[in-house]
């Protein structure tokens, strides 16, 4: 139960902090919805959860698949509950840590910028 509650939380936590940059960087309340919708459904169908990150795909669209955060947090809710894993755990875990506050410095920078 507490690796579980640990992968979610750090999901949730780089989820939240890109919300925050997209929301203090949209100037309209209406546009969020848009632009959160342009950004989360690529995401989710990058993060390996859809078809597997090991399939073939084209050198360019791999690239994007790894650059997703949601790709690491998928693959260590796969290993930890199929047992099936693309990458350690630890280095999923350092990216999601890493892009979560990574993002939400950016969302700071930003949010102070605008004030």
């Amino acid at each position: 139960f507490i690796p579980l509650a640990v992968i979610m939380f750090l999901i949730a936590f780089t989820g939240t902090a890109l919300g925050v940059l997209i929301a203090v960087s949209i100037p309209s309340f209406e546009a969020f919805g848009i632009v959160a919708n342009f950004v989360v459904m690529p995401m989710f169908f990058l993060s390996g959860a859809v078809f597997p990150v090991s399939s073939n795909l084209p050198g360019w669209l791999k690239y994007l698949v790894y650059l997703n955060p949601l790709t690491y947090g998928v693959d260590t809710l796969r290993s930890i509950l199929v047992g099936v894993q693309v990458f350690p755990i630890w280095f999923n875990l350092l990216i999601l840590s890493l892009f979560g506050w990574l993002v939400l410095f950016f969302a700071v920078l930003v949010f102070n910028k605008k004030r």
